[in-house]
């Protein structure tokens, strides 16, 4: 019997050797709203295989899953070798309001054992007891702005002075749909603050310049991160007092920013309004002002300043029935984070002679400070266009006017000089004059109409200035997120005028298969180089003559299109 029970009680701790045991923690103990907290279900088991966790969030998100914390322990009883692991699994949540989170639904599945647990509440609450070590934060810089009216957000990490982070890496980028979007390269250098007062660092990881397409309530989307830190470290192992440093890695996600955007209700709008709203100044920049008939008037007109410049047309400059004008080209470029410069070129054919005096063209734009709008004033010089469309040899009609003494007298001696060439009479001489002529004015018709359709061949196929010189740049430096972004947003059509999402731009396109999945991953992989400390090593990706070639014949193919509608 003492045989039988001692048996019994060698089975039944051999049973718990082998046992599953799962505990769940939250850290910390009492979340926040809208800021980040950890589920932690740490595992024990003798199995090697990962487990597969499942679980019903709630109102909760879940941000992020990783592992840590692996340790492996043998014993022996009764003869046995058992083998436990112990691991724990991390999922970072944040909720956007305090109350009570049901977690519901857990189920833990190690090698097809399923062990179901029960429901997990934890009380979050509106406001924090300590400071927070490590957050992410968007700031922007007007809350309320006008209708096309630009402003910086820029994202931030911040952590307590007395911490350190080793690196980060974006995991989810926002799209900020419903603005015109200019992105910038965040510095590196690392400042010191003071907030609710405690003292930060603080870090520039995304940064933006915005505009706002639509007016009333939008949303700055947030950004979602993973820092590794340093956990802890323990001092005094072994004789020599070594210490070991642990390093964490945590998830952490901004807030959502709301703004207001004012429309100009109740303000009068001058017709002459650009949609420019700040700082802008125009300059024209005309070579010269005489011309010949059919011969082609180049105008430059730079505007540089605040304002939304990407979605700002070319004024009509000259808007005279003698002209034919062809189709503006323009380019843009960032001067720094506020400002940019967009340059038109104008060119006009004049059919008939005219001249215009000098004149001054006057285009509105918006100041938001002083709640006014102010005329800016571009001074285009007088032009003249000579000449005819056919300048003839002679206005003589050969039915009843007489030549005068002096052009007898040289048709006589030119007569005598020409002698030994055969006689020469009047009419013979009138003759070789009207068939030269009509040789002439053939001639004539044949070269403009060749000049005509050269040019419009010229220009049909020619790409514009900006997306030749971000070519060259990709091709030269290789990927860049800025560059490729402002060359792919070329596609955009007329069809995608809600669509914002540069990849979904490049999926909506006329490239072929490969093209699209060879665009999309070199923008990943640009967004990792451009805004995460990985830097080069990530930047794997290279410049594919085959695809930018593609991609460089449907932009010039849309561009013609586009000018025959």
């Amino acid at each position: 019997m003492k045989k039988l029970l001692a048996s019994l009680i060698l089975v039944f701790l051999t049973d718990i050797a082998f046992a599953v045991n799962i505990r769940i923690e939250v850290n910390p103990p009492a979340p926040v709203k809208e800021e980040n907290f950890q589920v932690i279900f740490k595992i024990r088991s003798p199995s090697n295989s990962q487990p597969y966790i499942s679980f019903d969030p709630g109102f909760a998100e879940v941000l992020g899953k990783k592992s840590s914390g692996v340790s492996i322990s043998t014993t022996i009883v009764n003869g046995r070798v058992s083998t436990v692991r112990e691991a724990s699994y991390i999922f970072d949540l944040i909720a956007p309001r305090a109350g009570r989170l049901n977690l519901k639904d857990i189920v833990v599945d190690i090698d097809g054992t399923k062990t179901r647990l029960p429901n997990k509440v934890i009380k979050i609450t509106s406001t924090r007891t300590s400071p927070q070590n490590y957050f992410l934060q968007a700031e922007v810089s007007n809350v309320n702005p006008f209708l096309g009216e630009g402003f910086n957000v820029n994202y931030y990490l911040y952590y307590r002075y007395s911490m350190s982070i080793i690196g980060h890496e974006i995991l989810r980028f926002p799209s900020l749909n419903n603005f015109i979007k200019r992105f910038y390269m965040p510095s590196s250098k690392v400042e010191t603050i003071e907030k609710d007062g405690y003292m930060y660092s603080r870090k520039l990881i995304y940064s933006a310049r915005l505009y706002p397409e639509k007016e009333g309530e939008l949303k700055i989307d947030p950004v979602k991160i993973k820092i590794q830190y340093p956990k802890r470290t323990r001092g005094g192992v072994g004789f020599f007092g070594f210490g070991l440093t642990q390093y964490a890695t945590k998830s952490i996600s901004s807030k959502q920013v709301k703004i207001k955007v004012r429309s100009f209700e109740g303000i009068e709008i001058p017709k002459n309004y650009s949609g420019l709203i700040g700082d802008n100044n125009f300059r024209l920049e005309v070579t010269r002002n005489k011309y010949m008939v059919n011969e082609a008037i180049e105008l430059k007109l730079i505007v540089e300043g605040e304002g939304a410049l990407e979605k700002f047309e070319s004024p009509k400059l000259l808007l005279k029935d003698e002209l034919e004008e062809f189709d503006t080209k323009s380019s843009f470029e960032e001067i720094n984070h506020i400002r940019g410069r967009k340059t038109f070129e104008y060119t006009y054919l004049p059919r008939k002679a005219f001249s215009d005096p000098e004149r001054i063209f006057k285009i509105s734009i918006f100041d938001s400070t002083k709640m006014e709008f102010i005329d800016k004033e571009i001074k285009i010089p007088a032009l003249v266009v000579s000449g005819q469309a056919f300048n003839g040899y002679s206005n003589q009609s050969v039915e009843g006017k007489s030549k005068s003494k002096n052009e007898n007298l040289n048709l006589q001696k030119e007569i005598a000089l020409k002698g030994i060439l055969g006689p020469i009479t009047e009419v013979n001489k009138m003759a070789e004059s009207w068939i030269r002529v009509l040789i002439i004015f053939v001639a004539s018709i044949i070269i403009f109409i060749l000049a005509v359709e050269g040019f419009e061949l010229l220009k049909r196929y020619r790409l514009p200035k900006e997306v030749t010189v971000l070519n060259f740049d990709l091709k030269r430096n290789g990927v860049d997120y800025h560059r490729l972004f402002r060359l792919l947003y070329y596609l955009k059509n007329s069809n995608m005028k809600e669509v914002e999402d540069i990849k979904l731009i490049v999926s909506n396109s006329e490239l072929s298969d490969s093209a699209k999945g060879y665009f999309t991953k070199a923008l990943e992989v640009g967004e990792i180089v451009s805004f995460s400390d990985k830097g080069d090593e990530n930047n794997s990706f290279h410049y594919e003559d085959k695809y930018f070639k593609e991609l460089l014949s449907k932009i010039g193919r849309m561009k013609h299109n586009e000018s025959l509608q």
